[in-house]
C-alpha cells in the first residue's frame, strides 16, 4: 500500500506486484576472433555482462559449424555476479583451412544464447629455410647462421683441395 499526504489531504493506493519468471538470458554477449602472434591458433574472446541484480549461472556449450579436426579449448566459467562483466576465452587449434561461419553457444540460466561468428583461417606457409631453422629450438642470431654457412662452404672447398692434392701426388709420373 502506498500512502501520500499533502497537508490535511491524503490518498492511499493498493498496488499488487507480480514477478514473472524470466523468458530469456540476462547476459549480454559480444565476441571477437583474434589470431595468436604466430598465427597458428585462434582465440575467441567473449565479453559477458550480467544485466540483472542476481548472480547468473552460465556455461560454455559448444561451437557448431567448425571442422571436426579443429580442437576447442575453453576456459572454465560458472557464474557471473550481479551487474558484473567477465571476459571468457576460448582457444582454437585449427588443423586445416576454413572460411565460413560457426555458432558459439552458452547456456545461461537454462536458456541457450548463441552468437554467429565468421571465420577466415588459412595456415601460414613457411619457406624451406624457415622450416629448417624452426626445427631447432635455439635462439639463433643472423651472424651465427652466416658463420655456420661459411664454415660449411670452407669445409667443402678444403676437402676438394685435399682430394686434388692427393690425386696429383699419387698419380704415376708421366714424364719418365
Amino acid at each position: 500500500m502506498i500512502r501520500i499526504s499533502l497537508g490535511v489531504n491524503s490518498a492511499e493506493k493498493n498496488i499488487k506486484l507480480v514477478f514473472l519468471p524470466q523468458n530469456s538470458c540476462p547476459i549480454g554477449m559480444e565476441s571477437t576472433i583474434l589470431e595468436t602472434e604466430n598465427k597458428e591458433k585462434l582465440l575467441i574472446v567473449s565479453r559477458l555482462e550480467n544485466k540483472k541484480q542476481e548472480e547468473a549461472k552460465i556455461s560454455f556449450e559448444k561451437i557448431s559449424g567448425l571442422p571436426n579436426s579443429w580442437q576447442i579449448i575453453p576456459e572454465d566459467i560458472k557464474s557471473i555476479g550481479p551487474f558484473e562483466e567477465k571476459l571468457h576465452r576460448i582457444f582454437l587449434e585449427p588443423a586445416e583451412e576454413f572460411n565460413g561461419s560457426a555458432e558459439l553457444a552458452y547456456n545461461c540460466d537454462g536458456f541457450v544464447q548463441t552468437k554467429k561468428l565468421n571465420f577466415s583461417f588459412k595456415p601460414t606457409q613457411q619457406d624451406f629455410l624457415t622450416g629448417v631453422f624452426s626445427l631447432f629450438s635455439f635462439n639463433i642470431e643472423g651472424s651465427l647462421v652466416i658463420n655456420v654457412i661459411l664454415a660449411a662452404i670452407a669445409a667443402v672447398l678444403l676437402i676438394a683441395f685435399i682430394s686434388r692434392l692427393v690425386k696429383k701426388f699419387s698419380a704415376p709420373d708421366m714424364m719418365s
